[in-house]
């Protein structure tokens, strides 16, 4: 086990999809359930933050965290999540990313300070490690109205990964567009996660 607290960040509106993503079944499992699993691999403190937590109870042993804020922005989950994280590092994850590179974890945590992979060119926030030690700095930026989490991330010391670093980690790696960090946000999405997962 390592020594690092993971949540899983459930608090989106779905928009793109057809009722509650994180419910969604891919291989049998709720893509919330998928990455549950994968965490519990390696972290003794899983939590979930969300607008509803209580619909996660049949996650047993995660901790179901309600976000400080009505304010539905992933800024509020990552505040939520460091607020009540068992541990000084806490990896973060969207509960969309069932097929995140997850072994890699270990690999993130020997940087220091924020670290967050960059895919294709755009960073990727929602799969990262923040240190507690960033928190005030968070609160203050949401205080301030800056709700982007990008405008939050510019005042923090960040170590940034290139995919390369995650490739070899990566079951579901065939390019630079078909690989492990591909958000659900969409049917058609979930269809694309179903090719890559039952590929021949």
């Amino acid at each position: 086990m390592l020594d690092i607290s993971c949540t899983i960040l459930a608090g989106g509106g779905s928009r793109r999809f057809s009722g509650d993503k994180t419910l969604a079944k891919l291989n049998n499992k709720s893509l919330i359930q998928s990455v549950y699993d994968e965490l519990s691999k390696f972290s003794d403190d899983i939590a979930v933050a969300a607008k509803e937590p209580q619909k996660y109870t049949f996650l047993d042993k995660a901790r179901l965290l309600q976000d400080i804020s009505e304010t539905q922005c992933a800024l509020i989950g990552i505040i939520t999540a460091l607020t009540y994280a068992k541990y000084e590092r806490v990896f973060v994850i969207s509960a969309d990313l069932p097929l995140f590179p997850f072994n890699a974890v270990a690999m993130m945590n020997l940087y220091g300070e924020v670290v967050i992979p960059e895919i294709n060119g755009k960073l990727s926030p929602l799969s990262a490690i923040y240190p507690k030690s960033a928190l005030a700095l968070l609160i203050k930026a949401f205080n301030d109205g800056r709700y982007k989490l990008s405008s939050a991330l510019a005042e923090l010391p960040l170590t940034i990964l290139m995919y390369s670093a995650f490739q070899q980690y990566d079951i579901y790696f065939e390019s630079a567009d078909i690989n492990g960090f591909l958000n659900i946000n969409s049917q058609e999405d979930l269809n694309r996660a179903e090719r890559m997962v039952f590929k021949p």
